[in-house]
């Protein structure tokens, strides 16, 4: 009996002499998350408080996929949203409103940048109007964003680039030397550009080889697979007439970017803001209530987080993205 309790002791020795020995701190959340085959994913969340959504609540969060540990990034109780991350995997870049105003259609939305483990917060753009929808260029350097600039909240929207650190801020335009009509989408190389336009289109950087993808069918956003073959989007199909309006089914919908060959199959959950998993063979896309991702060569459709129902009286999560 001695004996045992002796070894015990030894055991438990050893292991808070380990504990002393490591240096904990090494072990972020950026490690953690990048450690695992499936990445890691940046969405923002919007409470109930009250009985009602709380928008002036939401903040970011991130999430390892296969384990579902999340962790809150932002700490400020303000309007946050519209997470992405760097290529690497350090950064995200994401948009906030900070002011506190009675008038929510009144608040002014930024772009800001922090590290993926939520610390070095800094606000990159300071404009009199709305900027938002940021994300990172393929090359990692340089942010893609729509702004009203200086304008004011009713001014016209337009694309521009700029730094990741705020700094020669550029129009599309100006730094394609053309106009796209629609939102942009780079390719994961940075070699095509894919836009909305009566339907998805395709284009070389270089303003060459313009390809209609689809005619008609373009979804609310577009996403690129990682090895730049592929392009997803949801697509609400009409399947009949109810009492309310119109009955639609949400469909995904993957192109070939080569062929142009579309495959198609129904969903359970109408998705938004869809992103592929570093491996190519997921999708995560926003839910009523909750996240999924979806398997593309099995069809499966798997809920990571959140619950399942349908209305505005529940929490809400938006613009997942997984790298």
């Amino acid at each position: 009996m001695a004996d045992k309790k002796f070894i015990v002791l030894v055991a438990l020795l050893l292991i808070a002499v380990f504990i002393w020995m490591v240096d904990f701190s090494k072990f972020n959340l950026s490690n953690f998350a990048r450690s695992g085959k499936e990445g890691k994913i940046v969405y923002a969340y919007e409470p109930v408080i009250g009985g009602k959504l709380e928008a002036r609540c939401m903040e970011i969060y991130m999430i390892d996929p296969s384990t579902r540990r999340k962790k809150r990034l932002t700490h400020n109780n303000f309007y946050d949203n519209m997470p992405n991350l760097s290529p690497d995997g350090k950064k995200i870049v994401f948009m906030s409103a900070r002011k506190e105003l009675k008038d929510y259609a009144a608040l002014s939305h930024q772009i800001y940048i922090m590290d993926s483990d939520g610390k070095n917060e800094k606000q990159l753009t300071f404009t009199k109007g709305n900027s938002m929808q940021p994300s990172w260029m393929p090359d990692g350097k340089r942010i893609l964003f729509r702004t009203q600039g200086n304008r004011g909240i009713t001014g016209k929207y337009r694309w521009c680039i700029m730094n990741a650190d705020g700094s020669n801020i550029q129009t599309l335009d100006e730094y394609l030397g053309f106009h796209i009509p629609g939102a942009p989408y780079f390719s994961p190389d940075g070699s095509k550009i894919a836009y909305m336009s009566s339907g998805i289109w395709i284009i070389n950087r270089d303003g060459t080889g313009r390809r209609q993808l689809t005619h008609g069918e373009c979804g609310a956003t577009l996403a690129w697979s990682p090895d730049g073959e592929k392009i997803a989007f949801i697509w609400y199909e009409k399947t009949g007439q109810g009492y309310f309006g119109p009955i639609h089914k949400p469909y995904l919908k993957i192109i070939d970017v080569n062929t142009g060959k579309i495959e198609s199959f129904a969903l359970k959950h109408g998705l938004q803001h869809l992103s592929f998993s570093p491996c190519g063979k997921w999708l995560v896309g926003s839910g009523f209530g909750a996240l999924y991702k979806v398997n593309i060569e099995t069809k499966r459709e798997k809920r990571i987080i959140g619950r399942p129902r349908i209305g505005h009286k529940c929490p809400q999560y938006y613009w997942p993205d997984w790298r």
